[in-house]
């Protein structure tokens, strides 16, 4: 096992490194096709003066030519790193590793870039240059989010936020406010995005800054094009058309024709659409900007599948798939996966539209959006149609079967929980009215939010994978029969398991589950648990310790003991990063067994902890791999360990893991 983690950790740098060296040598050799005289005649001008005052010459035009000439800027950049580094100027080489990291950001290098901005961290905290140190971590947020880790880039913008606000520096804000606007953009909060950016444009406005106002303007546009508001987001793309022609901002031109274009196809004028795309993709592959000519190539194929030229649309995507995991962007990527999901859906090949649909949903690692809701529906309907065409029997009976289990299970569950409800209030006077009421609430909505969220998406998953399989029946191998049928079986278990923690709360609520304590050797009941998880340990490379001897017993009914341990060891694994580490021991102190369960993973605040065992709070999050949950489990561990007459007490910080402490009395 060790062998295999030692060469694929080799193959991963390996695959990094080669991808560094092939942004280096593009660069490289693209740089030969440069006209030198430009860059001769900059150095030719600046010869006379100083050493100090070239770098700074070099270091502005630098940032003049960013976007427009992203190869000359890198030379130009590093001229001005290598002067500085002979002047032992650490504040200029922190400057200028800053300057050559967004170069390298704009053409997609997002790993070379991430390597100057560390140094230039790294040189800003030993020059002590507030406002270096400051830019960087706002400029690391930008790599972060653009890896799409939400948590490590507002982390690092936050703390470049408090070193601007210390220094009243209201310019490193307003970069700051930006890149947050552009943070929740990614995640489809608008309200939030427009507010930073809003915020961004204030201050814009204070320092008379009109490249940084104009730059914001496009964001907000494509903001308004996206909540369909075109006619603003229109009116912006023609005013920006003009104001950065003006200024040669090619970037924001490239931008501004993919917006009008993606309008005009809105309004189904596909033509002028495809001109408009057209002129975007070639501008974006002319300055090197690979995120701009990725969504321009997104933006072609749907034009083209709309037209029902797959071919053409087939061609574009595959170049856009291409370029998003050539500069490693899993936010392209998904996107690209989501394109070909309407392509194929477009020619009838449901099963490959189902495929890309699983892979962007997978890599998009976020809770489900009502958008890929209605996706997965439209396939659905889809698939029924077909079913209902070929019209097997078989297939239709065993998917009239599981309909008819899943309602008697609903009805069931719900005639449980109101007999539930009434037994409640017949115990309860009238004083005491008001108050269960409201309980009963919290449990009505707790349990219809479990059926509509819970319950729906795995039958609706079972049903899809059923479907596609009869669709796909004579063309698939024996082999990829029995593999299908596997995850047909996969689903279904999911399914049970969901049931089961579902009425196991049901039955504790009405009081039926009989508590039969006695003493128990806990080791083999933790083994038990971690043999069913062992997948998922595996699959994170996560370690797991189990500090308890063999003799160690508790005091306790075994089927709560194993529904407690086994909620809180699943969730352990579950938000653990990959490579952690869980460690699992007991001891008896005092008359008391205490068991403790204890990881590194993402950990939480306290608000979160507090509302851990609330009926009326929300505590469902996806794990650290997208693994999602009912909210149930801990609910579940806290009534049972106050059947124990025992305490259950969480230690836990955000990114430094969290330990579970179960203490049960050896004698109830």
């Amino acid at each position: 096992m060790s062998t295999y983690l030692t060469l694929c950790s080799f193959a991963q740098h390996k695959k990094e490194y080669m991808l560094k060296k092939t942004f280096v040598l593009l660069i490289t050799f693209t740089s030969l096709h440069f006209s030198q005289t430009s860059i001769d005649s900059i150095y030719k001008s600046i010869s006379a003066f100083e050493d100090s005052s070239r770098a700074r010459i070099l270091l502005e035009d630098t940032w003049k030519r960013r976007s427009n000439e992203p190869l000359v800027a890198i030379q130009l950049g590093k001229e001005a790193l290598r002067i500085y580094k002979n002047l032992e100027d650490l504040s200029g080489q922190a400057r200028a590793n800053n300057y050559l990291g967004i170069v390298y950001t704009n053409i997609g290098a997002i790993e070379i870039a991430n390597t100057y901005h560390r140094e230039a961290l790294s040189i800003a905290l030993a020059a002590n240059n507030l406002t270096q140190i400051a830019y960087s971590y706002n400029n690391l947020g930008e790599i972060f989010r653009i890896k799409n880790d939400i948590v490590k880039a507002t982390e690092n913008i936050q703390r470049a936020i408090q070193i601007f606000e210390s220094n009243n520096d209201q310019l490193g804000l307003a970069y700051c406010y930006i890149n947050l606007g552009r943070l929740y953009n990614s995640q489809d909060d608008f309200n939030k995005a427009l507010d930073f950016f809003d915020k961004a444009t204030e201050i814009a406005r204070q320092l008379n800054y009109e490249e940084m106002h104009s730059r914001i303007l496009l964001a907000s546009a494509r903001i308004a094009q996206r909540t369909g508001d075109y006619s603003r987001a229109e009116q912006t793309y023609h005013s920006l058309e003009n104001l950065y022609s003006k200024s040669n901002y090619l970037k924001g031109i490239a931008g501004v024709w993919r917006g009008l274009g993606e309008l005009a196809y809105t309004k189904k004028n596909y033509n002028e659409a495809l001109g408009y795309i057209s002129k975007s993709i070639e501008l974006n592959r002319k300055i090197y900007n690979p995120e701009g000519e990725i969504n321009s190539l997104n933006s072609i194929a749907r034009i083209y599948i709309t037209l029902n030229d797959i071919t053409a649309g087939n061609k574009y995507l595959s170049l856009a798939l291409n370029k998003s995991k050539e500069i490693n962007s899993p936010t392209l990527t998904a996107l690209t996966y989501k394109t070909y999901y309407e392509l194929f859906k477009q020619v009838g090949r449901l099963d490959s539209a189902l495929y890309y649909h699983e892979k962007y949903y997978t890599l998009k690692d976020s809770i489900v959006t009502t958008e890929e809701i209605i996706k997965l529906g439209e396939l659905e309907s889809l698939i029924k149609i077909e079913k209902a065409e070929r019209d097997k029997e078989i297939i239709q009976k065993e998917l009239e079967s599981q309909t008819k289990q899943r309602n008697y299970l609903i009805i069931i569950a719900i005639l449980s929980i109101l007999l539930a409800i009434i037994l409640l209030i017949r115990y309860f006077d009238k004083k005491k009215i008001s108050e269960e009421l409201n309980n009963i609430n919290i449990v009505k909505d707790k349990f219809f939010r479990i059926i509509a969220h819970d319950l729906r998406e795995p039958f609706s998953a079972t049903f899809t994978a059923l479907g596609l399989l009869k669709e796909q029946y004579d063309d698939l191998t024996e082999s990829e029969k029995k593999e299908a049928i596997e995850m047909v079986g996969g689903l279904i278990k999911k399914d049970f398991d969901l049931l089961e923690n579902l009425l196991m709360w049901a039955k504790s609520q009405r009081k039926e589950i009989n508590f039969r304590p006695v003493n128990l050797t806990l080791k083999p009941v933790i083994s038990k648990i971690i043999q069913l998880i062992e997948t998922r340990l595996n699959s994170k490379n996560i370690s797991l310790n189990i500090e308890i001897s063999e003799s160690f017993e508790v005091f306790a009914d075994e089927q709560m003991l194993n529904t407690i341990l086994r909620n809180i060891i699943f969730n352990s694994a579950k938000f653990t990063n990959r490579n952690g580490h869980i460690k699992i021991s007991g001891e008896c102190l005092n008359g008391n067994c205490v068991i403790k369960i204890a990881d590194d993973g993402v950990g939480m605040d306290k608000e979160t902890v507090k509302d851990l065992f609330a009926l009326d709070r929300k505590n469902v999050s996806k794990g650290t791999a997208g693994e999602s949950g009912s909210g149930l489990g801990m609910i579940l561990v806290k009534e049972f360990v106050d059947a124990h007459k025992g305490t259950i007490t969480i230690e836990s910080e955000p990114g430094k893991g969290t330990a579970v402490i179960i203490s049960l009395p050896q004698k109830v």
